[in-house]
């Protein structure tokens, strides 16, 4: 149900708040191989993380598309692939049933906090490509999740609209105060992920460092009753890096104005081939989740 509120103080108020919550959008995310589809180049794409939680891990590769190819990008089978820590120890992942996804075949495994991390790809015909080594962040919990009204601002009737059965999901978490940290969010809503572009979540510590801050979901609306988990990363650099402009590129794709994709280089090279373009970030991130349902405010 929406309500409208017309020209008062209250009214510009909400203006102000709306610029904060912005609208909801409706684009949806291509998947990283597609985002650079239509290059003249075909490129090695590699997805995939590992965490401080024990859980299954799983890493895509495949191959971007040609230019005015009208086929998705192609999986990449028979591939040697492991997470090594710097001290040594292996973790190897074993191709699914799914051509082109790879699983760890230890399902204990788990990173550990400060340690260091790397993947290793090696193909068939021996080519070696490997990530840059990176350390697995403490993640601070999340303290709160709670639930606020959407408001939009309507301009042309110049008035603010209340959904009251709408809603935004909030959290608060505390941030740890020293060194800068780099952030990420996944929303699922009744075990599904949002696969738009807006609802890449990013932030850095840069203005609350040390700080308890909060962060409103505004690019996905939400139901009464949805059920929800919240995912909150700590990511490195290189990653808050890489995610910004993947999220810029997809965001923009199809605007009037937008300029082509431009490869978006992530943290992976071809040992034998520096100069290969990879495409893809292999994430080593601290993780911690919430979950909840979304109760009428």
């Amino acid at each position: 149900m929406l309500m409208l509120i017309k020209n008062t103080l209250f009214s510009f108020f909400y203006k102000s708040l709306f610029l904060i919550f912005c609208h909801f959008l409706f684009s949806c995310e291509p998947k990283i191989e597609n985002i650079f589809s239509g290059q003249d180049d075909v490129n090695l794409v590699v997805e995939g993380e590992i965490n401080n939680l024990s859980e299954p891990y799983s890493i895509k590769i495949s191959l971007s598309n040609a230019i005015n190819s009208p086929d998705p990008g192609q999986t990449i089978s028979g591939l040697q692939i492991f997470v090594e820590e710097q001290a040594g120890d292996k973790v190897y992942f074993e191709e699914t049933a799914e051509k082109g996804v790879y699983a760890t075949n230890d399902t204990t495994f788990q990173g550990s906090v400060s340690g260091i991390y790397h993947l290793n790809i090696e193909s068939k015909s021996g080519e070696m490509y490997q990530s840059t080594p990176q350390i697995l962040k403490n993640v601070p919990s999340i303290d709160t999740l709670y639930y606020r009204t959407v408001v939009r601002f309507f301009p042309d009737i110049d008035s603010i609209g209340f959904y009251e059965d709408k809603f935004f999901a909030s959290i608060q978490f505390k941030d740890q105060p020293g060194e800068s940290e780099y952030y990420r969010w996944k929303l699922f809503v009744n075990g599904k992920y949002s696969e738009k572009a807006e609802s890449i979540y990013l932030e850095n510590d840069q203005l609350f460092n040390g700080k308890l801050k909060t962060i409103v979901f505004s690019s996905d609306t939400l139901e009464e009753n949805d059920e929800i988990i919240i995912q909150q990363f700590s990511i490195s650099k290189s990653s808050y890096e890489f995610w910004s402009l993947l999220k810029t590129q997809a965001t923009n794709l199809g605007t009037p104005f937008s300029p082509p994709p431009a490869l978006i280089e992530g943290n992976i090279q071809n040992l034998q081939n520096p100069d290969e373009i990879i495409i893809g970030h292999f994430d080593v991130n601290g993780k911690t989740f919430i979950e909840g349902r979304v109760i009428k405010p």
